[in-house]
């Protein structure tokens, strides 16, 4: 049996950049959505990493219970989120809306990198 990786992002610009770096790998595919509306078959995983992601989530309940929802029985899933003891959430928490608004008026181009973090 042949070993497949399914990759999924919800930015259209993340997508195509590494859809078209994927293009022609057979074991690779990469689909554009959400993480809290999978386009996969229930069970049909045997393993999810999510690394970045929830902490981004206005309800991460419902990405978490994507995620269970299509990971076969029984599956790995590995899952990742900044603990409010390390220091730099608070920092970004803090900076983010004060220096995002500074950054896309002063880089060109930045408008559209910031808008995906905030």
């Amino acid at each position: 049996m042949r070993t497949q990786y399914v990759g999924l992002d919800i930015s259209t610009e993340m997508f195509s950049q590494t859809a078209a770096r994927l293009e022609g790998n057979p074991q690779a595919l990469f689909l554009q959505g959400s993480v809290e509306k999978v386009p996969l078959p229930d069970n049909s995983v045997d393993a999810v990493i999510c690394i970045g992601v929830i902490e981004y989530l206005p309800q991460n309940v419902t990405a978490l219970a994507e995620i269970h929802r299509i990971l076969k029985k029984p599956g790995l899933a590995i899952v990742s989120f900044p603990s409010l003891r390390f220091p730099m959430l608070f920092v970004r928490a803090i900076l983010r809306p004060i220096l995002g608004p500074v950054l896309r008026t002063v880089i060109p181009g930045c408008a559209a990198r910031l808008r995906v973090w905030n």
